[in-house]
Order: structure tokens, then C-alpha cells, then sequence
């Protein structure tokens, strides 16, 4: 076959571009030019050269089979061998022959065909993601890739990954697969174009981030997706920047776009000045506190530790955010202390630590406005007030209210860093309400060892105690 590659190869592709003249489609020249791709450029009879000729012959061929097959309205009938021809030639990244200009076409058909109605995306998703990885492995085509001129096809791209994520048509594999190249677009392209996707990109994950029936894997990463796109368009240096000069910001938003094709670039962007980041944070912080409860109760602990992990994570962005999320990070943590796996335990427990190390004082207020408020919710429960009981009902306790005591013993392990709160009518008033609910089961009263003369060995001494509800004892 060595003598006869190229010419039968170029024969057989010349052959699909005359049928399209005559009304037909390339189909059979789309399969049988894979299959001569695939056993050519393995044979090692056939030289490199050569090798380059054919891939670089196919390019071309592929790019006029493409503009005359939409021209024909024939696509729909060849998308999946003209896959298939366009996967065989993205090999040896490592020595890249492919230039731009024949990157770019193949990325217009790409997404063009991600479009065409009953589609399988996942037919195509593998030849773009080679497209993806081409461009990565070659410094001055991942230039071209995330450059200004090329933004609105960046943007197609975003939007075709997020449709894939969505579609539960495709396998699980799949959907996490779109989710590590959206991860890889996000972490690549400039700050500007992250945040021109940040509103949908974060609707679309919360939407996701919401259905508790996704497999694990998926939530995973739409929640890494999530941080990516958070903690760099609002980032605390992109703040600490805007916030400093918003007319060096202005100055440098203008020389980024100074092209040709400016003025197009410029109307895409988002002008992002003081009141850009504190309306953005604003509407991210309640599309964060609509995804993390449900996240936060996920049967999967890996779910829950991811979760831990992106609020940690946004440390890194926390300044357009001032001291609104501090209670999400108290109510979220709280409650992951009290988590079934220890491994959750124990981040959640250096999760709050660092959170109250940065915000003390905001920590501090708020874990008292809390306990307050736990306070009332017993005193109600106490009195049969909650879910139309009558006050004093006989069976008022905390089955009226499942998380009523997980959310006490929870604040009761944030507590032992709050030592002057602890001792402060508050707490004793917290204490009595709760010894107002429950008895102690004596019967399973351990001998208790710690040391209760000072708050750490209190607390300990606390969360050993049998409790049981009053109408049972």
C-alpha cells in the first residue's frame, strides 16, 4: 500500500467533492477515507512525508466537503464519517503540521454540526476535544484559540460543553468529560472572557448542581467548574485592581481589544468596574446559597467534600463578597460537622477554623445571632408551636423538627471557640432550652473521663450524654 497511499487517498476524497456537484453526498468517500487514514499512517513503510502530504491534502478536502455539504443541505447525512476522517488526521501533536488557518475551519464545522437537530453529540464530541488538545499542545495555536478574534466561537464552544453537560442522553463519562474541557476553557482563557460567561455558565451548573439524583462524579465537577468561574472573574486581585483605579482598568480593558476587529470584541465584553463586581457577587451569592444546601445533604461524601472544598476555595474571591457569605460558610460547615463520615468531619472543622480566623469578628456575631435563633426555634418546639401543634402539646420535641438537633449539636462543636460567648447569658439560656426538650437515657449514661474544668472538656462532656426525646422517657 506504501506506493499507493497518497494517490488513492486524494482519488477517493475527489470522488465525495463530485458527488456533492452532482446532488449526492460524500458519505461513502467520508468512510472509506478514514479507513485509508487509519492503516496508512500506521504502516511504517509509509514515509513521514508523505504521511504530512495526505493529512494536510485531507484538511482541505474536508473544508470544501463541509462548505458544500451545508451549501446542499447534505450535513446531516455525512456529520459522523466527516467525524471520524477529522479525528484520523489530529494525531502527533507533539509535531503539529496543522497551522491556524486549518484549525479554525474545523472548529466552525465542529460546533456548526453540535447544532443540527437529532445530533449525536457524542460522535462529535471526540473529535473536539482532539481539536481541544491540538491546540493546547502548540503554544501559538492556544494563542489563536483564546484570542479576541476568536471570542464568539470560545463563546459557541462554552455554550455547546454546557448543552452536552445537560443532555442526559449522553453517558456519564461523557458529561464529565465535557466537564474537564470546560474546566480546561475556563483556566485558560483571559479573566475578560471568563467573566463575559460567567452568568451562564453558573445558571446552568446551578440548575445542575440542584438535581441530587446526578451521579457523583458529575456534581464533582460542575462544582470545580463553578469555583473556576467564580474565583476568576471575581477574584480578590481582580477586585483589589478595579477598586484601586477604575480608569487604569477602563485604559486596559480598551488596549486589550485595540484589533481590527475591536469594536466587535468590545460590544461582547462586560465593562468590569466597582458596581460590575458588587452587582455580579450579589447574584452569584444567591445562586451559591440555592446549590449548597442540596449539595450539602448529597448521599455521596465525596459531594459533600467537594462542597467544603469550593468554600474554601472562595477565599480567593471573597473581598467583592464582604462578609455575605459568612453565614452560608457557618450554616454549611455547622452541619457537615455533625457529617456520618469523619473524613467530612474533619475538613469541615478546618473549614470553619480558617473562616473564623479570617472574619473573627463577623464569625463571632453571627454564631451569637444563631444561637439566639436556635434558642427560639427550641423554646417553640418546647411549647408545641411548630407545624400547627398546640403550645404545650405533649409531644412537642425534636422529631418535630429532624434537623433541630443536629443543628444544636452542631453549634455546640463551633462553640469551644468562642469562650467569652460561651459563659455569657446567651449560652445558658441556649442550655436551658435544651434540657427544656430532652431527658437523659440513664441506662446508657457512659462513665465519662474527660476533664470538664475547662469549655473544651465541657463540650466533650456534652456530646457524650445520652439524650433521648421527652415523650419518650
Amino acid at each position: 500500500m506504501s506506493g499507493d497511499f497518497f494517490p488513492h487517498l486524494n482519488a477517493v476524497l475527489l470522488s465525495g467533492l463530485q458527488a456533492l456537484k452532482v446532488g449526492g453526498d460524500a458519505r461513502d468517500s467520508l468512510r472509506l477515507s478514514a479507513i485509508l487514514l487509519n492503516e496508512g499512517l500506521s504502516l511504517a513503510a509509509i514515509e513521514q512525508q508523505e504521511k504530512d502530504v495526505a493529512r494536510l491534502a485531507t484538511a482541505s478536502a474536508l473544508r470544501v466537503i463541509f462548505e458544500q455539504s451545508v451549501a446542499h443541505q447534505k450535513l446531516a447525512n455525512i456529520y459522523d464519517e466527516y467525524a471520524k476522517v477529522l479525528s484520523s488526521i489530529l494525531i502527533e501533536k507533539e509535531r503539529p503540521i496543522f497551522e491556524w488557518k486549518h484549525m479554525k475551519p474545523f472548529f466552525a464545522a465542529v460546533l456548526y454540526m453540535l447544532d443540527l437537530n437529532d445530533v449525536r453529540m457524542e460522535l462529535l464530541f471526540g473529535p473536539l476535544k482532539e481539536l481541544m488538545a491540538y491546540c493546547h499542545a502548540n503554544d501559538i495555536l492556544r494563542k489563536e484559540l483564546y484570542s479576541d478574534a476568536f471570542l464568539p466561537a470560545i463563546g459557541k464552544l462554552v455554550s455547546s460543553l454546557l448543552s452536552m453537560i445537560s443532555s442526559d442522553r449522553l453517558s456519564n463519562s461523557s458529561r464529565i468529560d465535557a466537564l474537564l474541557l470546560l474546566q480546561r476553557v475556563l483556566a485558560e482563557s483571559p479573566v475578560e472572557t471568563v467573566a463575559m460567561f460567567l452568568p451562564g455558565t453558573l445558571m446552568k451548573l446551578t440548575e445542575l448542581m440542584r438535581l441530587s439524583s446526578l451521579a457523583a462524579g458529575i456534581l464533582c465537577n460542575c462544582t470545580r467548574a463553578y469555583s473556576l468561574t467564580i474565583t476568576r472573574a471575581l477574584s480578590n486581585k481582580e477586585w483589589e485592581t478595579v477598586a484601586g483605579d477604575d480608569e487604569a482598568v477602563a485604559s486596559a480593558s480598551s488596549a486589550s481589544v485595540s484589533k481590527p476587529d475591536a469594536k466587535e470584541v468590545k460590544d461582547l465584553r462586560v465593562k468590569r468596574d466597582k458596581k460590575w463586581f458588587t452587582e455580579t457577587a450579589e447574584k452569584v451569592r444567591t445562586l451559591i446559597c440555592l446549590s449548597c444546601p442540596v449539595l450539602a445533604s448529597h448521599e455521596s461524601e465525596l459531594v459533600r467534600g467537594e462542597l467544603l472544598t469550593f468554600l474554601d476555595e472562595l477565599r480567593h474571591a471573597e473581598k467583592p463578597f464582604g462578609d455575605s457569605l459568612l453565614r452560608l460558610h457557618v450554616d454549611i460547615g455547622s452541619i457537615l460537622l455533625s457529617d456520618s463520615s469523619t473524613s467530612v468531619q474533619n475538613q469541615a472543622r478546618g473549614f470553619l477554623d480558617s473562616v473564623q480566623a479570617r472574619h473573627e469578628t463577623a464569625y463571632s456575631a453571627y454564631v451569637y445571632e444563631l444561637l439566639k435563633k436556635i434558642q427560639c426555634e427550641l423554646a417553640a418546639a418546647s411549647n408545641g408551636e411548630e407545624n400547627g401543634a398546640s403550645p404545650g402539646a405533649p409531644d412537642a420535641n425534636f422529631m418535630v423538627n429532624p434537623r433541630l438537633l443536629d443543628q444544636v449539636l452542631s453549634l455546640i462543636r463551633i462553640l469551644p471557640d468562642l469562650r467569652v460567648l460561651c459563659f455569657s447569658g446567651a449560652f445558658r439560656g441556649f442550655l436551658q432550652a435544651i434540657f427544656s426538650l430532652i431527658a437523659v437515657d440513664t441506662a446508657r449514661l457512659p462513665v465519662v473521663s474527660c476533664e470538664i474544668d475547662n469549655l473544651q472538656g465541657m463540650v466533650e462532656y456534652l456530646l457524650k450524654i445520652p439524650f433521648i426525646p421527652l415523650n419518650t422517657a
